[in-house]
């Protein structure tokens, strides 16, 4: 009986050296958001980005239509009993007159209208294809005036949380114009608008931070490196776009993950309550989930540890991990230089002269983010072990803990959503091993050598959505309790869309 009480006492205490040393099993908090269904990213486009959009569009499509040469394409008809298929080919635009009128509406509950008006254009080309199982071949000309076309286009979520795009020409229109003309600006709009779409629901992030130069601090680096590599936004729909008479809007995941992390984000994004403002022309809103899913698959994930000893500190800071200092009298003395474990934690440099020391920092709760009184603020709690190595061996002496907690004022640089970093408590206290007070004394210091790097690496940021595509004017950063908003006026490159448009045509036409 006794045995067996000794074995259940060591277990015991097995365990609570456990809870004391490793970080603790994720345990959700009560307070995070559980109801599903809500958006933690939105994308407003309004009606007066939508005219820019219309304009600029309209111009690279006039541009196109008027280019076109030795097109080809099929077409199958069915009428008055004869059914056949016509292959066009080499079809050259002789004239074009653009529209002298153009307009563009949103329609409630999911539906864009592009109309055009008093068109002129004339055709000449080929022909080749069966008429009633007869080979017909010869020449088509064909010279259409005064030509309108009224395009509806519905917005859906699909299956894959992808927009699926379906557009319909007006049946009057349809019959007045031939089929091949409706049904070619049909393909190009289903088959070019996906991509836009499919760009926006997944965002590669690890790119963004390969020009973050942190080469002076390995640690920070190495940090850097483990949080961002696989790093993706899985901005996917989650319902159908909301379409009002002033505005399109996405309803998307906002979820930050791994391309590796196949485990469920356990809660939800909170509701942002964002108004029906549509003053400017685009609008970014993006709620506190989209951090708080990041820091909790980097914490599952194992990618928030950070080691440090002698050969990852730069060289001004290696002294700080010896136990006994070295000569002050170098040519490149300097204060950090001249600290050490030792002089910090006298205990340990009685206990273990002429050794070296290391660090493991574990966090030991999901750390949280939140949006708040125009910040964004975070706190992290770690564990920190403390090592020596006395040339023979590594020998655990110390468990701590460390609690930091930051502000982080959110700003838009050079199209760049970046953060200006301030820590407002970085503590240490010993909770296991030496019991010595001075362990507070690492917290400062600690401080000084994390601060300027964590701030010099969220300074650089990552470019705005779209920044390829579009050149933000005088945007605007604005947090609001839970969710971040940005708004902004744009410039639509026309040299990229130019390309897209291009692109359409030639899979269309040329196919």
């Amino acid at each position: 009986m006794i045995y067996h009480s000794s074995i259940i006492l060591q277990l015991i205490g097995f365990l609570l050296l456990l809870i004391a040393e490793s970080r603790i099993v994720f345990e959700k908090p009560t307070k995070w958001n559980n109801a599903p269904g809500w958006p933690a990213v939105k994308i407003r486009l309004t009606k007066r980005g939508a005219e820019h959009i219309k304009l600029v569009g309209v111009k690279i499509l006039n541009e196109e239509i008027s280019r076109l040469s030795g097109f080809q394409t099929l077409h199958s008809f069915s009428e008055h009993g004869i059914t056949g298929r016509v292959q066009l080919y080499n079809v050259n635009v002789l004239r074009y007159s653009p529209p002298r009128y153009t307009s563009l509406e949103f329609v409630s509950p999911s539906y864009v209208i592009f109309q055009m008006d008093r068109m002129d254009i004339a055709l000449a080309g080929r022909f080749a294809g069966t008429v009633a199982l007869l080979p017909v071949t010869g020449s088509v000309t064909g010279d259409l005036r005064q030509m309108s076309v009224r395009l509806q286009t519905k917005f859906n979520r699909a299956i894959n949380g992808l927009i699926e795009v379906k557009a319909r020409i007006n049946e009057v229109i349809r019959q007045k114009i031939p089929n091949v003309f409706c049904n070619s600006l049909q393909r190009i709009i289903e088959d070019s608008s996906p991509h836009l779409f499919q760009r926006l629901a997944f965002t590669n992030l690890t790119d963004h931070f390969h020009s973050i130069n942190l080469v002076d601090n390995m640690i920070i680096s190495k940090l850097f490196r483990r949080l961002t590599k696989g790093l993706y936004i899985d901005n996917r729909n989650i319902n159908d776009p909301i379409v009002t008479a002033d505005y399109f809007e996405t309803q998307q995941k906002g979820e930050i993950r791994y391309d590796n992390d196949h485990r469920p984000t356990p809660f939800n994004a909170p509701v942002m309550h964002t108004g029906n403002d549509s003053s400017r022309m685009l609008y970014f809103y993006g709620s506190e989930y989209l951090f708080n899913s990041l820091l909790y698959h980097a914490y599952e994930g194992d990618r928030i540890i950070v080691e440090i000893d002698e050969n990852t500190l730069p060289p001004q800071y290696k002294p700080i991990v010896r136990t006994s200092c070295g000569n002050s009298q170098r040519s490149n003395w300097n204060f950090v230089s001249s600290l050490c474990l030792g002089i910090l934690i006298p205990e340990i440099a009685n206990r273990y002269p002429n050794a070296s020391s290391s660090f493991l920092l574990l966090p030991h709760q999901i750390p949280e983010f939140r949006f708040c009184k125009d910040t964004g603020s975070i706190d992290l709690k770690n564990r920190v072990l403390t090592y020596i190595n006395d040339g023979r061996r590594r020998k655990q002496i110390m468990v701590s803990t460390a609690d930091f907690q930051a502000d982080f004022r959110l700003l838009i640089e050079d199209e760049k959503i970046a953060a200006a970093l301030k820590i407002n408590k970085f503590d240490i206290s010993a909770i296991k091993g030496l019991t010595s007070s001075s362990i507070a004394q690492l917290a400062p210091l600690a401080k000084t050598f994390f601060g300027p790097q964590l701030v010099k690496a969220l300074k650089k940021g990552i470019p705005l959505p779209l920044k390829d595509s579009i050149e933000f004017i005088n945007p605007e950063l604005i947090i609001h309790d839970k969710f971040v908003e940005i708004a902004t006026d744009f410039r639509l490159g026309e040299q990229k869309l130019r390309e897209e448009v291009k692109k359409a045509f030639a899979s269309v036409f040329h196919s």
